[in-house]
């Protein structure tokens, strides 16, 4: 069986092949809640499975260059049930504020088991972040575009989407064969993602290859393929610091 399977114009076509809950389904939502019960029992001694935190990788390198003894202020879009929030502080990073934009069958589980994470459905653009972490996301998200642009209107200092199957491509629908269920997947031209995030006040300032090896595309065509899923760095225009 192949990781992806079919191509589609749009999610609409897309959600019309799909199979199962997906992330909402109990196998990935049973999955999830041990796995944060392990990260709590975690958080002050043994250190997290590699496994468990590479995509977070970059993200640790970033805060540490761009804030260094600061406390930080982040928003973690997507974060399910806060992994980035365990890494970063098992290692040593000072935060002032974690929060986490999830579903709210989600959001309702994570809040009864910890407190250290501020936990919702909705974004509150009235609260100000030093930076919008994007892990892994923006391939489940069935307008993608319309929630770019929303991230952007955070007016967070920094934006980073990490794990983004974007290259130079046409952007595509397929469907991801995922905890037995076939989930909507949108693979990204990276010219048109980054010509948005520039509409709305961001300059690009680092572009990287994922560090783990992306799937073969076998099935797919050639000009339909990508080799490596992106880490992208964005900047607000206006945003001065020293140590850029």
């Amino acid at each position: 069986m192949f990781i992806w399977e079919g191509v589609f114009k749009n999610f609409i076509n897309a959600k019309k092949q799909s199979r199962g809950k997906g992330f909402l389904g109990k196998k990935w939502q049973n999955s999830q809640l041990l796995l944060f019960k392990e990260c709590i029992k975690k958080l002050n001694k043994i250190k997290l499975s590699k496994k468990y935190t590479f995509r977070y990788y970059d993200f640790l390198i970033i805060i540490k260059k761009k804030f260094r003894k600061k406390k930080v202020n982040i928003l973690d879009f997507g974060g399910g049930f806060g992994i980035g929030f365990f890494y970063l502080t098992q290692n040593g990073i000072k935060i002032s504020n974690y929060t986490i934009i999830e579903n709210k069958k989600s959001v309702k589980s994570f809040r009864e088991k910890f407190n250290q994470i501020n936990y919702f459905s909705r974004i509150n653009y009235r609260t100000k972040y030093d930076i919008v972490n994007c892990c892994s996301v923006f391939q489940y998200l069935d307008n993608w575009k319309v929630y770019l642009k929303n991230i952007s209107k955070i007016n967070a200092n920094y934006l980073f989407f990490s794990d983004l199957p974007s290259g130079n491509i046409k952007t595509f629908a397929s469907l991801q064969n995922y905890y037995g269920d076939k989930i909507p997947y949108w693979f990204i031209n990276f010219t048109e993602f980054n010509n948005i995030i520039n509409k709305e006040g961001y300059v690009l300032v680092k572009k990287s290859k994922m560090a783990t090896k992306f799937p073969p595309m076998i099935n797919f065509k050639e000009s339909q393929r990508i080799y490596h899923s992106l880490n992208l760095l964005y900047k607000k225009k206006e945003f001065k610091i020293s140590n850029d």
